[in-house]
């Protein structure tokens, strides 16, 4: 599957404040990802047909501040949470540690 990187930057104020911020916008990522779109197949000499598709995602994110070592630390515990995600049944975000 394809992997990217949203970054979220300004998220001010307390950790916990900052992790439901992040779950709202985790959330609104799925739910625009998992809306339907159409796709038209070339058939050649049959035509073309169109099929609907849906696609599902396995986000994993994870909140950092100036107390993070690296950027590849912050790149490692997201993509454990999205393994973590993808284990629970994908369509879904998991929060790093």
């Amino acid at each position: 599957g394809d992997e990217f990187v949203v970054v979220l930057g300004q998220i001010d104020g307390p950790s916990e404040g900052a992790r439901a911020v992040v779950g709202v916008v985790s959330q609104k990522l799925l739910d625009a990802l998992a809306e339907p779109y159409s796709l038209t197949l070339s058939g050649g000499a049959a035509g073309a047909a169109v099929v609907l598709q849906r696609c599902t995602a396995s986000l994993g994110v994870s909140v950092f501040s100036q107390g993070v070592p690296t950027v590849g630390e912050v790149m490692n515990r997201a993509d454990a949470a999205m393994y973590r995600a993808k284990q629970g049944g994908g369509n879904r975000f998991d929060m790093a540690v």
